[in-house]
């Protein structure tokens, strides 16, 4: 297993959790190192998709991809409400105690049973919105998936509120190439449109996994406190806008689906998709870093601003001064 630095800060010290409180230019060396590491797990995971994609568009129609954007296109509304913004507001915090943790961890693992069961009920009406029956088993499908991606949402946070780019890196690298063998494999054996989904499958499982694998984090007992509010009316506005982000990037697949019909819609996806894929990498690896990165330095110059040598040095100052 990859060392892990403590997953909480010292709250005693008053220090900021990470690498970047243990020494100076410990942050920045951090960042960098971060961003090389992720850089180079995001083009391996690049490559994977392309390489797959290549292989397995051979061996489905437009209709297969239609069928399976169809269905993501609409889900991936319902999905934005799945972490209530949780991991946002768990990184962002200077100090979070291991019942936070906990109780974050459980919130979002009841979440994710209960977007299933919703997703699940709406798969008739998905099917008959679309005028497509096989859209049912497929929503189901992906319904299951739900509470396997709230089992590691707390500990990919963790990960990265330690700077653990390496072992997020191995996540990708674990996910991406195991969800790739099965959907080849699939496709080969002419499962059709279900390959698809076999690959989506089997990378959320493997990922999952992989990071429970890799942190050293482990939940607790079930308990829900009032300290969880102020994380809760964070996690509430990084819904509002990853909902807003929705309307204006994701409507346009479900109208398209909706008006022209499965093989429009898997031209228009592959094409969108291949063209878009190699920004959409850059900026996850630009975000991921710079995000932690941001909220450490912020935390890191709180903390020199509290520091008694700080107000010592700037007594003398104005002892100087005058």
């Amino acid at each position: 297993m990859t060392p892990s630095a403590p997953p909480l800060p010292n709250a005693a010290s008053g220090s900021p959790d990470g690498e970047g409180s243990k020494h100076k230019g410990g942050l920045k060396r951090a960042a960098v190192r971060g961003w090389a590491v992720t850089m180079t797990g995001q083009g391996a995971k690049f490559v994977i998709q392309l390489g797959s994609t290549a292989v397995i568009a051979r061996q489905l129609s437009p209709t297969d991809y239609g069928l399976v954007a169809m269905v993501t296109s609409l889900l991936g509304f319902i999905t934005l409400f799945k972490d209530l913004g949780l991991s946002q507001a768990a990184i962002q915090r200077q100090t979070i105690s291991p019942a936070q943790v906990s109780g974050l961890f459980w919130i979002n693992v009841a979440v994710g049973l209960f977007f299933a069961a919703l997703i699940a009920l709406a798969a008739p009406l998905i099917g008959r919105f679309y005028g497509q029956p096989e859209l049912v088993w497929i929503t189901l499908a992906f319904a299951a998936m739900a509470p396997v991606t709230a089992l590691g949402a707390q500990h990919s946070t963790m990960l990265q509120r330690n700077l653990q780019y390496t072992s997020l890196a191995i996540r990708d690298f674990a996910a991406s190439l195991g969800g790739a063998v099965a959907g080849i494999v699939a496709a080969l054996h002419g499962y059709g449109y279900w390959s698809l989904v076999i690959m989506q499958g089997a990378s959320t499982l493997l990922s999952t996994v992989t990071l429970w694998w890799q942190s050293d984090w482990h939940p607790g007992l079930p308990r829900i406190s009032s300290d969880l509010k102020p994380l809760l009316k964070f996690g509430s506005t990084v819904t509002l806008s990853n909902v807003l982000g929705f309307l204006m990037n994701g409507l346009d697949s479900v109208l398209l689906g909706y008006f022209v019909g499965p093989v429009g819609l898997g031209v228009y996806n592959r094409a969108q998709n291949t063209l878009s894929r190699p920004m959409q990498q850059l900026i996850i690896t630009v975000h991921s870093v710079m995000k932690i990165w941001v909220v450490k330095k912020m935390r890191s110059m709180i903390m020199s601003r509290r520091s008694p040598s700080k107000k010592i040095t700037w007594k003398q100052k104005q002892h100087w001064t005058n």
